[in-house]
């Protein structure tokens, strides 16, 4: 119930974090044997496609594999790499996923009854953004999905050929009805798992830098109604400056587990990606590519890191905010301890709160600029050899 009780509010406990899709598809295994052979059947799928297509890539010789199927072949073996390394971390860290899921069901922190109807709304209004994101980021991996299986059988179709969905390894002939369907259930196997996979990776980041900004803007707004009551004591204003300062001992501790987890896992995803983009690139722009089916392809791919690095940018933004509210109150007509303690807040909340991968790539918009300068750089060099 927010203040006053004038509206309902939903609870905390009921907000969105996704972590339950993590469990569900085997990412947060837990200590039973059934969890972990659960979580070895998406993984198992993923290194049997970064079988299928390097292997096709070797025998291509033998094979009479186009120049444009190899470098098709290549775009797919990157593509499964990125998410073998991320995949792995993400398991290894659920753990820390786990505990960023219950941090953001308690609610992150509790101001009692100086939580505003402001912040109770902005609070499940986060929450209701996660969920419209979720089900836009649903439809755009769907898309891509559908979009991959039918590129090469309609789009790229040979007459008097078997057209399976993707051009890879297989251990026999394709020359007959059964030996075919075999090959496309396999394809649309390792398809539908890697799109999911890939989907739950960014969805992930996506739910905390959500709610990572949401309880920025809330702590911003405690400050500044720290100030709002005229006739206070200098003891409720302490008191209240110190709730604000351990919303943000909270909130740093919320982005430092975000750090662990998605730093980890998107750690190749910089490098991937300017791989997985110039091959797809070139291979769009091949004399037998139709440019619409591929466009449906390529944005879900580059609108993997596109989204890391708008996600990351936001939660900058959104912190860097909180330092400049400080300059939007009358601290210098406060008494001396209370001018102290909104100091230490202003040495506290000056670093920006910067997500990395590994620690060295910042997912923002000046890092997404240079990975597209790289990509370009690169599909220019791989242009040149055709």
């Amino acid at each position: 119930m927010g203040k006053g009780g004038s509206e309902t509010h939903s609870d905390p406990s009921e907000y969105t974090t996704n972590f339950n899709l993590h469990v569900g598809y085997g990412f947060a295994p837990g200590n039973k044997i059934t969890d972990w052979f659960i979580t070895c059947i998406p993984i198992s799928l993923l290194i049997s496609g970064l079988v299928h297509f390097p292997l096709y890539i070797r025998n291509s010789d033998t094979n009479g594999a186009s120049k444009m199927d190899v470098i098709e072949a290549v775009h797919w073996s990157v593509v499964y790499t990125i998410l073998i390394v991320c995949i792995f971390f993400m398991v290894k860290y659920s753990h820390i996923y786990a505990e960023i899921d219950r941090m953001i069901r308690s609610g992150v922190y509790d101001y009692g009854d100086d939580f505003t109807e402001e912040q109770y709304s902005l609070r499940d209004e986060t929450n209701r953004i996660v969920i419209k994101l979720r089900k836009l980021l649903t439809i755009a991996f769907t898309i891509s999905v559908s979009s991959s299986l039918t590129k090469q059988t309609i789009f790229r179709r040979k007459p008097g050929s078997w057209n399976t969905p993707f051009k890879g390894w297989t251990p026999f002939v394709i020359d007959s009805w059964p030996r075919f369907i075999a090959v496309t259930i396999y394809h649309c196997t390792i398809t539908a798992n890697t799109g999911i996979c890939a989907y739950l990776f960014v969805l992930c980041f996506l739910t905390f830098g959500i709610h990572l900004g949401g309880h920025l803007k809330i702590l911003r707004i405690a400050i500044r109604n720290v100030f709002v009551q005229n006739g206070q004591t200098e003891q409720q204003t302490l008191a209240k400056l110190k709730k604000c300062t351990e919303h943000h001992l909270q909130i740093k501790r919320l982005f430092h587990l975000v750090q662990i987890y998605s730093g980890k896992s998107s750690g190749i995803l910089p490098i991937g990606s300017v791989g997985m983009i110039c091959t797809f690139v070139y291979d769009m722009t091949g004399e037998n590519s139709k440019v619409d089916v591929s466009v449906m392809v390529l944005l879900p791919e580059a609108g993997i890191i596109t989204m890391y690095a708008l996600i990351g940018q936001y939660i900058t933004d959104e912190s860097e905010k909180v330092w400049d509210c400080f300059y939007e109150i009358d601290w210098y007509s406060q008494p001396v301890p209370v001018r102290k303690h909104l100091l230490m807040m202003m040495v506290a909340t000056k670093k920006s709160m910067d997500t990395k991968g590994f620690g060295v790539f910042k997912y923002s918009l000046e890092g997404l600029k240079e990975i597209m300068q790289t990509t370009y750089t690169f599909y220019n060099t791989l242009k040149a050899t055709r």
